[in-house]
């Protein structure tokens, strides 16, 4: 944007030191996120393609501390990389925030949006990251569009994958 003449790496470098997390959004492609957030690995979602995502954001938060001081890790028994090159409508059973549980506790309002983006239409559900936004992934922009027009009072945006 400013034409600073730098590489993404060293890009990815400098925000690492405004977050953990922040490297991420100097690449425009999925990555796999491990360590702090900083380590940051290629991956292909190829059944994504054509898709779209809704974004729903409910005015009520849980601070991040908050999220990390109730969260219980698991360990699944498939890679994440084995279970996101399934088709996406098997994610459900698979593919689980750790977040969710202890985040869900103290805003039930997490699984009531996650249940309609599902009767919505929505192939994969979950909340992202600590929370408190809630994503689905639909087959396209009309059926995303026709969702998120029943999130009225909720921050909401659709975009394609």
């Amino acid at each position: 944007m400013f034409e600073l003449d730098i590489d993404a790496d060293t890009l990815a470098g400098i925000a690492a030191t405004i977050g953990a997390d922040c490297p991420f959004f100097i690449y425009n492609r999925p990555m796999l996120i491990s360590g702090t957030g900083t380590t940051l690995t290629p991956i292909e979602v190829g059944q994504c393609q054509g898709k779209s995502l809704l974004i729903i954001k409910p005015s009520d938060s849980v601070s991040t501390a908050r999220a990390y001081a109730g969260v219980t890790p698991s360990f699944p028994a498939k890679d994440i990389r084995d279970i996101i090159a399934q088709p996406i409508d098997t994610w459900q059973a698979e593919l689980h925030n750790d977040f969710e549980p202890s985040v869900g506790q103290v805003l039930p309002i997490i699984a009531n949006l996650k249940r309609q983006l599902y009767e919505y239409g929505a192939e994969y559900a979950a909340m992202s990251g600590s929370g408190s936004a809630v994503f689905g992934i639909f087959p396209d922009d009309k059926m995303a569009e026709r969702a998120s027009a029943a999130f009225d009072g909720f921050y909401r945006h659709v975009c394609p994958i």
